[in-house]
């Protein structure tokens, strides 16, 4: 048995995580996906417009306005405010070492593979 070190801080991964456990988070970071990824560009949505499409809400709620917050704690989105709103981008960079963390655990589990599945 050896111990591989991963790039990614723990308890930063745990956090993602935890984000990533909550449907809604998920539906706000799944709609977010199709979005810039560069703070500042024309058509990155506003938090209000996140709200809108999550909830149909027409301003955005304190709820999504949490998410959105953990969201951004984790390390899985960017916001940076544009006069009187806040825009929401995808953080590319935080995404990808959470599928890495991922990949790594899958790669070194492959060892332990018989094929079978436990249902």
């Amino acid at each position: 048995m050896y111990i591989r070190i991963i790039s990614m801080d723990i308890e930063m991964a745990s956090q993602a995580f935890k984000a990533l456990g909550d449907p809604t988070r998920l539906r706000i970071l799944q709609t977010l996906s199709g979005c810039p990824d560069q703070l500042g560009e024309t058509k990155m949505p506003t938090a209000g417009e996140v709200c809108c499409l999550i909830t149909g809400a027409e301003t955005i709620t304190s709820t999504v306005s949490h998410h959105l917050k953990a969201l951004r704690e984790a390390g899985l989105i960017r916001m940076e405010r544009h006069g009187k709103t806040m825009c929401c981008c995808p953080d590319r960079v935080g995404i990808l070492q959470v599928a890495k963390l991922l990949e790594s655990i899958a790669i070194d589990s492959a060892c332990c593979s018989t094929g079978e599945t436990n249902a």
